[in-house]
């Protein structure tokens, strides 16, 4: 202050915004991040079955605004799991307060009365990381599915589990699924992936309008086959959204 012959501390943060802007911001929210126990958690690398279960979320249900990468859900138990390996608290919101200039794809009914609950992380380095899974600002009509590596490949069940989670749908007694998306692109990479990373056979592509938006491709399939592998491999633990792992689990003989 006194070699430059500032007033005061601001008067340097004000030039620094000036001449270095976006780098400085970025800096301030990583340091606010220090010392929070979810600052290190990172999707650089999807190395285990829960990242791979929160991608599948964030691919359907997930958001960016600004330099927050937030998830909304009607399911309290999917959101509290997410929060408790992130270790980062989620909030309950009233349907009647919810924000609708929100970018999340969660299409809310104010008249259902059921809450919101929302998982917010303000980290540009993690906005970053997902960035290569197509999951930006506006996401909803641009995805289109990535490359998965070999080596990755055993984390595929656990990506479709948040995949129906987020925006699929399972019959009451387990005997059909599917997975839907306003992205063409985004579901024929749905049915590749279940087609031949997890061996089902002639995953169908249907579409509908519904009021007040574009068509909705759906992957869908009601073949005893591919509900075994449902049943047996992607949804083979009691771990997320409960009220669709009971409808994989009942009756389904």
């Amino acid at each position: 202050m006194e070699m430059y012959n500032y007033k005061t501390r601001k008067s340097i943060t004000d030039k620094v915004k000036k001449y270095y802007g976006a780098e400085f911001i970025r800096g301030q929210s990583v340091a606010a991040l220090l010392g929070k126990p979810y600052a290190t958690f990172s999707m650089k690398k999807i190395d285990c079955k829960f990242k791979a279960y929160y991608l599948g979320l964030l691919l359907t249900d997930g958001y960016v605004s600004k330099n927050q990468l937030g998830l909304d859900l009607i399911d309290e138990d999917a959101i509290k799991f997410i929060s408790e390996y992130i270790q980062k608290p989620y909030k309950k919101y009233d349907p009647k307060n919810y924000n609708q200039n929100s970018t999340s794809s969660l299409n809310i009914n104010k008249e259902n009365r059921k809450p919101i609950y929302r998982i917010i992380i303000n980290n540009p380095i993690l906005i970053e990381e997902v960035k290569r899974y197509h999951i930006i600002k506006n996401k909803t009509y641009n995805l289109s599915g990535f490359i998965i590596m070999e080596n990755k490949r055993k984390y595929i069940p656990y990506l479709v589990r948040g995949l129906i989670d987020g925006d699929g749908w399972v019959r009451k007694d387990g005997k059909e699924f599917y997975i839907c998306s306003v992205s063409l692109k985004f579901i024929e990479w749905v049915k590749y992936c279940l087609e031949n990373y997890l061996y089902m056979q002639d995953i169908n592509i249907s579409n509908r309008q519904i009021e007040g938006c574009k068509n909705i491709f759906c992957a869908r399939t009601a073949l005893c086959k591919n509900i075994a592998i449902l049943k047996d491999i992607i949804y083979d633990e009691p771990y997320g959204m409960q009220r669709k792992y009971l409808n994989v689990h009942t009756n389904n003989t």
